[in-house]
């Protein structure tokens, strides 16, 4: 049924996937690709896994990494932001 959609028009749609620290997103017209996007940033904690925000509930840490690390995670939400809201949104 999409593939039909697609044949007959051409609607607008994105795809968007967040997880890690990473950021993978594409605007598509019909089935061709009209803009795309990859973002990596440095917010997981080695080994131990997860979010530097999530570790730093209830705690002060200043360490070197964890600075890096909430700054990684500021970054890519500002840099999603500016793509949805001013790149992409025609």
């Amino acid at each position: 049924r999409l593939a039909a959609v697609l044949r007959l028009r051409e609607p607008s749609w994105a795809v968007c996937a967040l997880r890690s620290g990473h950021f993978a997103g594409a605007v598509f017209k019909g089935q061709e690709a009209v803009v795309h996007k990859a973002i990596h940033r440095y917010t997981i904690r080695a080994k131990s896994g997860g979010s530097q925000s999530a570790a730093d509930s209830g705690k002060s840490i200043k360490s070197a990494g964890s600075s890096l690390r909430r700054y990684g995670e500021t970054r890519l939400k500002e840099e999603v932001k500016e793509l949805m809201v001013d790149k992409w949104a025609e």
